[in-house]
């Protein structure tokens, strides 16, 4: 299978339409569709990675069909604030019921 069989088939796996991708990656419509049709030879390495971050592939080799290419991809520790943001949640206390107030009419 082709480079651009494999980003068109990671594209429709993600319900992402040709525009939607060829706007996140900022290339037009037309440039784009070249790319998945086998107009256009392979991109570059920095044009694969970002077309393998806007469709969220984890591994390269999923991408290239390249084995040895095999890289996993965007598995670091996450945004940096993430740690906070998980302590604020798990110290917030959890009730097992709701405190309700009775509405005098």
């Amino acid at each position: 299978m082709k480079f651009g069989q494999r980003v068109q088939i990671l594209r429709e796996r993600r319900g992402m339409t040709q525009t939607q991708a060829a706007d996140l990656l900022g290339l037009s419509s037309h440039t784009y569709r070249k790319i998945e049709n086998g107009q256009q030879k392979a991109p570059g390495l920095d044009m694969v990675l970002r077309i393998a971050e806007v469709l969220r592939v984890r591994d390269l080799a999923d991408l290239t069909g390249r084995p040895e290419t095999h890289v996993d991809l965007f598995i670091g520790p996450g945004h940096p604030r993430l740690a906070a943001v998980k302590a604020a949640i798990d110290s917030f206390p959890v009730t097992s019921g709701v405190a309700t107030r009775a509405i005098r009419t």
